[in-house]
């Protein structure tokens, strides 16, 4: 069974921070050899917090 991963809305907002060490802990995850997985929820979550 391949590796699977729920992004959650901190990784989303982690890949788009000023931190380096966020943003690249997150671009790891979200551009890993594993199944990725957003939901609505959390894309709602994302862009109502940030715009």
């Amino acid at each position: 069974m391949p590796d699977r991963v729920f992004i959650d809305t901190n990784i989303l907002i982690y890949f788009i921070s000023n931190e380096k060490k966020k943003k690249l802990g997150a671009k790891e995850i979200m551009f890993s050899n594993k199944e990725v997985y957003i939901s609505a929820q959390v894309i709602s979550e994302f862009i109502s917090d940030n715009y």
